[in-house]
């Protein structure tokens, strides 16, 4: 596991040992996001194990409830986020687009709408597709958006299955978009 910015002659588990030693006695909150793979062994980076109650917390996301049972997460404090619902997803998505784009055209906003639909909910896709499409005024540069998410979108079962870049067609938005030819 190589813990970076320690003393060059100091072992993993010296270093574990120091971090441990330090904390066991501190309040703290560690926040992991997007965990993978079986979770994180919380001793093994230095954590004291057990974690005292309210003084020491980690917070954790991830797409796979087998992380949380390998973490030892239970059913009373683990909870299941969802993705945002039609109203919410619409906001979110306003506000990285920016007002200004969409309502002095109304065929833009009604295609805005198709593609905040499409992204199902999924804030990070919302994000995304929000940001590159900030400074786009034109309604074919939207038709064309609409088009590439509708060729490379997810069925709902590979959701589950996505890679570490997220929602497949989001590297459209992140790479073809900043294309001037666009």
């Amino acid at each position: 596991m190589g813990l970076g910015g320690r003393c060059p002659n100091m072992s993993d588990a010296q270093f574990t040992k120091i971090i441990s030693r330090c904390l066991k006695h501190k309040r703290f909150l560690l926040l992991l996001d997007d965990v993978r793979d079986g979770g994180i062994d919380l001793s093994a980076i230095g954590l004291p194990m057990p974690l005292v109650g309210h003084r020491q917390k980690v917070v954790f996301t991830t797409r796979d409830q087998a992380v949380c049972a390998a973490m030892g997460c239970t059913a009373a404090n683990t909870i299941q986020m969802q993705c945002l619902g039609e109203d919410d997803a619409w906001d979110l998505f306003k506000c990285y687009v920016g007002h200004e784009i969409l309502y002095p055209n109304a065929p833009m906003e009604d295609i805005a709408k198709k593609i905040v639909a499409e992204c199902r909910g999924f804030p990070s896709a919302l994000c995304t597709i929000g940001r590159s499409m900030s400074n786009r005024t034109k309604s074919y540069q939207w038709i064309v958006a609409y088009d590439m998410l509708m060729i490379k979108r997810p069925l709902p079962d590979d959701i589950k299955e996505m890679s570490d870049v997220g929602y497949p067609c989001l590297r459209f938005f992140e790479d073809e978009l900043g294309d001037p030819l666009f």
